[in-house]
């Protein structure tokens, strides 16, 4: 289309307040709280405190704090996918137990909303995805299209890593957590207007978290669960949060098996263990050779070649998969 064609299409659309197209796919390290993923942080409440992650440094949240961000990356996306990682604590204050931790809002009207939730309960919590739209012109404004997704029995520990996924295809909402459906709702709703992102907190500044999150990812289209972040370092075979000698002797221990995708020693999340995952492991692991000789303490004659080779791919920038390794 023609610059000055494309410039007529573009304030068309403007006049008649339709909603931008939908940017490419976007993701925040939320580790400051002056500027999120090249957008500026227009409200602090509170002092979220950088504090270092599995993933790089995130932000900790205490109940009486968040911030807002003057972005939204799925502005005009019929359908998407919000991931985010993010460290759900237990709670001191009781006021914490249903907190937004991440927030999408337009401005009102129209209202239109997307909500990563929990509850909190005792040691655990369960998730809550919320979303909303308002048709145009439509003046009252409970004359909306929402759906909440929701399930108390379905219950995970706080205190540790997940990633909760939201996605939205048009006609379903679904959650999920570490890549597993957890729920879905069928629910017709707009594309999202342009605003803004608060997280640690409704948007609001009430429904305060507790917890620390990483990183949020934002891509306007629905990704394959498969290509969603993983919730762990890459490498960390028992998410102990460090790549260690108990990663590699965890593999070692799998080798030959088969694993769900992403899970245990499954490191390039194809299903199966393999040499492809002591690469993954030895990338990450600091001295990964002396690593695996230490978790040889006396080799036997197989053991003591399967160092040497060990020693030889660490001299190699990629692992040929068609190898064929015995631990």
């Amino acid at each position: 289309m023609p610059r000055n064609r494309t410039a007529h299409v573009l304030l068309l659309a403007a006049l008649a307040g339709l909603t931008p197209p939908a940017a490419a796919q976007t993701t925040w390290d939320i580790d400051n709280t002056s500027s999120i993923g090249g957008a500026a942080v227009v409200d602090v409440v509170g002092s979220p405190t950088v504090v270092p992650t599995p993933f790089g440094d995130g932000l900790r949240f205490d109940g009486n704090d968040g911030l807002i961000v003057d972005a939204n990356p799925i502005a005009g996306a019929a359908a998407y996918t919000i991931e985010m990682l993010f460290r759900p604590d237990p709670i001191e204050n009781v006021s914490s137990n249903q907190p937004r931790v991440l927030h999408v809002q337009s401005a009102i009207p129209p209202d239109h909303r997307v909500t990563l939730e929990t509850r909190v309960t005792g040691d655990n919590w369960y998730l809550d995805a919320f979303v909303r739209s308002q048709r145009p012109g439509q003046s009252n404004p409970s004359v909306v299209n929402s759906l909440a997704i929701i399930d108390d029995t379905k219950l995970h520990p706080l205190g540790e890593w997940y990633n909760f996924t939201v996605t939205y295809d048009g006609q379903t909402l679904a959650a999920y957590l570490n890549g597993q459906l957890e729920l879905e709702g069928d629910v017709d709703v707009l594309a999202t207007a342009d605003g803004q992102v608060s997280l640690g907190m409704r948007h609001n500044k009430v429904n305060f978290f507790e917890g620390v999150i990483a990183k949020a990812r934002f891509t306007p289209q629905v990704l394959d669960p498969a290509d969603f972040l993983p919730a762990y370092v890459p490498g960390d075979y028992d998410r102990s949060g460090v790549v260690d000698a108990a990663d590699y002797a965890l593999w070692r221990t799998s080798y030959g098996g088969a694993a769900a995708l992403g899970e245990g020693a499954d490191g390039n999340r194809d299903g199966r263990i393999d040499a492809a995952d002591y690469t993954v492991w030895r990338d990450a692991a600091p001295q990964a050779v002396e690593l695996a000789n230490a978790h040889h303490a006396v080799p036997e004659p197989s053991a003591a070649a399967f160092v040497l080779l060990l020693a030889l791919a660490a001299r190699r920038p990629t692992f040929d998969r068609s190898q064929h390794i015995d631990p």
